[in-house]
């Protein structure tokens, strides 16, 4: 069985109190012999050494108990105030999975988490001829006969619209979108985006940013492009004036 520190100190003190109290109890007895005193004299040293050494050996005991006494009551302070603590730590991890899932049902249904962009794209076949009025020659497409698609992206729900970014090229370019980039009413080879942004309710979790395109080109087809990009709010306000500001602002 291991010794704590104090008992081990104890014993050390009481055992060179012993050694100590054996020398004097040596000496005493060389003293004795060499002058002529009683018997009587001499018994009376010895015993008073002994109780010496008792005294010491018992008060030596007495002290390392009282000290491993103390430090068991410290042991026990210390695992009863674990016991609490790791009661109260239990009842909060119950309780977590509750007030988590309240909470990312908070988050989830006020903002999102991060800023981002969505986009989309689509394809619009050239514009075709008009049938003749008179005779037999077809009449060119204007602007008024155009074909009008809506283009648009999915954004959550609460997001607010920093940025509505425009791209049109024909379909069989190979210039860069960075190079493709147009703004609301530019004229884009017989292709335009037309008036504002606009938003469509979706559903819970997102909606909807769209723009118009005009397309009356008779000779080739177009692609074009639009990317929103969003920051999360807890009070979006999707500015249709902002985001053509913005779009506007494009080379």
């Amino acid at each position: 069985m291991g010794l704590s520190e104090t008992i081990l100190a104890a014993m050390i003190g009481a055992f060179a109190t012993v050694m100590t109290a054996v020398f004097q109890l040596f000496l005493a007895f060389r003293r004795s012999k060499a002058e002529s005193k009683p018997k009587r004299s001499a018994v009376r040293s010895s015993l008073s050494v002994f109780v010496i050494i008792l005294a010491s050996a018992v008060a030596g005991f007495g002290y390392a108990e009282l000290r491993a006494e103390r430090a068991r009551e410290d042991t026990r302070s210390l695992r009863e105030e674990l016991a609490q603590q790791r009661e109260a730590l239990g009842s909060m991890l119950r309780a977590l999975p509750r007030d988590m899932e309240g909470m990312l049902t908070l988050a989830t249904s006020r903002s999102p988490l991060v800023a981002g962009s969505a986009e989309s794209m689509a394809t619009i076949s050239a514009c075709s001829a008009q049938p003749p009025a008179f005779g037999n020659t077809p009449v060119a497409c204007a602007e008024r006969d155009a074909q009008r698609v809506a283009v648009c992206a999915v954004v959550p729900v609460q997001a607010a619209v920093q940025e509505v970014q425009l791209f049109a090229r024909a379909t069989d370019s190979t210039a860069a979108w960075d190079q493709s980039r147009v703004a609301f009413g530019q004229d884009a080879g017989g292709l335009r985006f037309v008036d504002s942004p606009f938003e469509i309710a979706r559903d819970e979790q997102g909606k909807a940013i769209c723009a118009n395109v005009a397309n009356w080109n008779a000779e080739r087809a177009h692609t074009v492009r639009l990317v929103v990009l969003y920051t999360p709010s807890l009070n979006p306000t999707v500015s249709a004036s902002a985001a053509t500001a913005s779009a506007s602002a494009a080379p």
